[in-house]
């Protein structure tokens, strides 16, 4: 992982302080749909053993992929919620680390 990244999600976010994120996320009908199928095709395929896991994200070098749940975990505030508006989902967000 990069190291900056590597940084921001080992400090939980402290260098980030008064950090304050609010927002609206347009989502078509179409998207959400798309990410229904795929959460569904996930659920139906088996899952890996944790050693198959941790054997490929070990040899998978160069992965610059934060881990996004411990990113929202280190937020003091944070909150999606879902409108429906002329067929499009809006997602209103909001994140604030103090």
């Amino acid at each position: 992982m990069n190291p900056i990244i590597r940084r921001i999600t080992e400090n939980r976010l402290s260098d980030f302080k008064g950090l304050s994120i609010e927002g609206e996320i347009p989502v078509s009908e179409e998207m959400v749909n798309d990410v229904l199928q795929l959460f569904l095709r996930q659920k139906k395929a088996p899952k890996k053993s944790k050693k198959t896991e941790q054997s490929a994200s070990s040899s998978s070098s160069g992965n610059d992929s934060p881990d996004i749940g411990q990113i929202f975990e280190s937020l003091d505030e944070n909150e999606v919620k879902i409108e429906f508006k002329e067929k499009k989902a809006v997602l209103k967000v909001t994140a604030r680390k103090y």
